[in-house]
């Protein structure tokens, strides 16, 4: 430790806070969908306590798109030093480059979830929100 620094020490104090997560949940789904895990992480020396469940979902649209793009490589490590040096592409001529070109297909899928739907159901709203493709509508 410096002896010339000024180290300001200052009390800090911290408070516990419980904080926890409250969800109904009907029989049905505990039943059908709900799983619990629990699995020691000996690194962290911690619980890791996971809840996961199915909803009842439809995919009521997909986009395909392609997006294509070429990007240029130094041929050699010479050519990678004359990039970063200006005076020696001045001395010894331009860069050479090779050009790889690439090609990415996006898939864009649009997906109603029903959170409260209790499989089967008599209430055809729920049935028409998740089967309405108001997606592809707007895109046309």
């Amino acid at each position: 430790m410096k002896t010339e620094e000024n180290i300001l020490l200052e009390e800090v104090i911290l408070k516990r806070f419980k904080i926890g997560l409250t969800k109904a949940i009907s029989n049905l789904a505990i039943e059908n969908s709900l799983m619990f895990e629990m699995y020691p992480d000996y690194l962290l020396d911690s619980m890791i306590v996971q809840m996961s469940a199915y909803l009842a979902g439809n995919k009521v649209h997909e986009q395909t798109s392609t997006e294509y793009g070429e990007f240029f490589i130094p041929r050699t490590w010479w050519d990678a030093l004359k990039e970063e040096k200006p005076l020696l592409q001045k001395i010894f001529g331009k860069t050479q480059y090779k050009i790889l070109t690439y090609e990415t297909k996006i898939v864009n899928t649009h997906n109603h979830m029903c959170p409260h739907i209790e499989l089967p159901s008599s209430d055809p709203s729920h049935i028409m929100f998740l089967t309405t493709d108001d997606v592809g509508e707007k895109d046309e």
